[in-house]
């Protein structure tokens, strides 16, 4: 299977008989223990992501996406996957296979060209909580040592 980027997708003649299809790439289970050895890439989240930035503004001039190297977030010492942002495209390719597409872009803009960290876990949301005076989240009998306030559900 061959892929043309989507810049120089108009070049090709009967380009209506062409289906183009977006890809994920880039999958690392844990950076810690990946190497590209042709790319200097693997170990050290924080050289990883600079070698990354580093490759990818390489590759840009290719697939013509913009490339912020400055600040480059894609590993943490907390975040050393890429699994979180591949699982969200399949989850939304699952859900809406027509705009799944245009969500795999967004997660590429926030990545590369707005240097977001775009592999942290969404906490999930359980609606509405009640809280005590301190800030703590209510629980059947929640105490909190400095004002001394007891907070019932």
């Amino acid at each position: 299977m061959w892929r043309v980027s989507r810049p120089n997708a108009h070049l090709i003649e009967g380009r209506d008989a062409v289906h183009i299809r977006y890809v994920m790439g880039g999958l690392v289970k844990d950076i810690r223990a990946f190497h590209d050895n042709a790319n200097d890439i693997g170990g050290d989240p924080e050289r990883s992501n600079a070698q990354i930035a580093r490759h990818w503004l390489e590759a840009s001039a290719r697939h013509v996406m913009p490339v912020r190297i400055e600040g480059f977030p894609l590993f943490t010492a907390d975040t050393t996957s890429t699994y979180p942002q591949n699982i969200a495209f399949k989850a939304a390719e699952q859900t809406d296979s027509t705009l799944a597409p245009r969500y795999l872009r967004r997660i590429r803009e926030a990545s590369a060209a707005e240097a977001r960290q775009t592999a942290r876990r969404a906490r999930p949301s359980r609606g509405p909580r009640s809280r005590t005076r301190c800030g703590a989240p209510t629980t059947r009998a929640n105490s909190c040592s400095r004002t001394g306030a007891t907070a019932i559900r």
